[in-house]
């Protein structure tokens, strides 16, 4: 019965080894949601960058269309302010609104990718820096708790401790 402690420390050990590698990999799977969230945000820019120049290309076929109905019915769509150009403006104005509203979009779509990305790899950092000491106090812990239950039958250390310990060697002035 005097492997008991022994076997209860090496699951300990093993215990925190596996815990010590299940969070390396989820600082590695921090890491690739990083990477994806980057790359999210980018093909969201691109999106947004579609749709304002999808908005103007609307906005030059409805200008193109009123001149064009204008000059069928007789109007100098070039002319002074009439009808036309005003329809013109006001599409314009908001052609070029929705346009500014896609960029910007596109804008805050980039930068929160990286904000969320910077946080998944600050998280990824915590967890790789925090991994060894969590793995070495769990190891300590188990050493502890074997110590107070099995008490001086536990001893793994007693070698190691007088090798660390130097006893105290006579001189010749002793004597």
């Amino acid at each position: 019965m005097q492997a008991i402690p022994y076997i209860g420390m090496a699951l300990t050990a093993v215990g925190a080894l596996a815990d010590y590698r299940a969070k390396q990999a989820q600082a590695q799977q921090l890491e690739a949601q990083a990477t994806q969230s980057e790359l999210q945000g980018r093909a969201n820019a691109v999106a947004y960058k579609r749709q304002g120049n999808e908005v103007l290309r609307r906005m030059n076929q409805v200008m193109a269309a009123n001149i064009a109905r204008g000059s069928a019915r007789g109007i100098n769509p070039f002319g002074s302010k009439g009808v036309i150009e005003m329809s013109n403006m006001y599409n314009r104005r908001l052609g070029i609104s929705e346009f500014q509203i896609a960029r910007d979009n596109a804008t805050m779509a980039k930068e929160m990718a990286k904000y969320q990305a910077g946080q998944q790899l600050t998280a990824a950092k915590t967890i790789r820096q925090l991994a060894p000491f969590q793995m070495v106090g769990k190891i300590a812990t188990g050493y502890m708790t074997t110590k107070q239950i099995y008490g001086d039958q536990f001893t793994p250390f007693q070698s190691f401790a007088n090798a660390v310990m130097p006893t105290p060697r006579r001189t010749m002035e002793s004597f």
